[in-house]
């Protein structure tokens, strides 16, 4: 089965990844030669299928949604290329994956901020050494609170990007793994950027 027949199957949804955020995902694990890829919010599959095709034979493809909205031809797709498919909540499955198992992670799932913070701090443990975390929809509030803090720390590499749809895409290199989140790196955003924080200085703005 081809790219352009599981393509074909996939309906045009507003919540789908830009087909131009599929393509240069796929353009990064090609360039870098990257063998492991997970990706949290697979929806359709627009992206998945673009993915799995660009890791060629021997490569490996997680995706994970809470939900299965696949077509038919995405999960043929999936199947007769042998890549994985986990139904579940996002945090649960990355939690079950081994350390240092996934060269990409893309993250296009529940945009809070809650789960944006978790799920990259999770990804950290599961990226291997120079992986790339990779966070759809940087124009959503919490994807945004999340990346503009990271760009605050020497120990992110961080790139956003415009989609076809602004939508924005961050691009994230963690420089030393799991141990790029310090202490002080937690209890700062605890601090500074927590929901309730948030809400106080924007109040105090507002009364200024």
């Amino acid at each position: 089965m081809t790219l352009a027949t599981a393509l074909a199957g996939i309906d045009h949804h507003l919540w789908s990844s830009e087909p131009d955020v599929a393509q240069f995902l796929a353009c990064l694990i090609r360039m870098h030669g990257f063998r492991d890829v997970v990706e949290v919010g697979v929806f359709k599959g627009l992206t998945a299928c673009h993915l799995i095709d660009s890791l060629g034979p021997g490569g490996r493809y997680v995706g994970i949604d809470i939900e299965d909205h696949r077509p038919e031809s995405v999960r043929e797709y999936m199947t007769t290329e042998r890549q994985t498919f986990l139904l579940g909540d996002s945090l649960v499955r990355l939690r079950q994956m081994g350390d240092h198992s996934a060269d990409l992670i893309f993250l296009d799932g529940d945009h809070s901020l809650a789960y944006v913070r978790a799920e990259f701090l999770e990804s950290l443990r599961v990226l291997k050494p120079r992986g790339i975390v990779c966070i759809h929809d940087y124009h959503s509030r919490g994807v945004r609170t999340w990346v503009d803090y990271l760009r605050h720390f020497s120990a992110f590499e961080t790139l956003v990007l415009g989609t076809s749809e602004n939508r924005g895409l961050a691009v994230v290199i963690p420089k030393n793994g799991v141990r790029s989140a310090s202490t002080w790196f937690q209890v700062r955003f605890a601090v500074t950027r927590n929901p309730f924080m948030l809400r106080v200085r924007e109040k105090l703005a507002s009364l200024a």
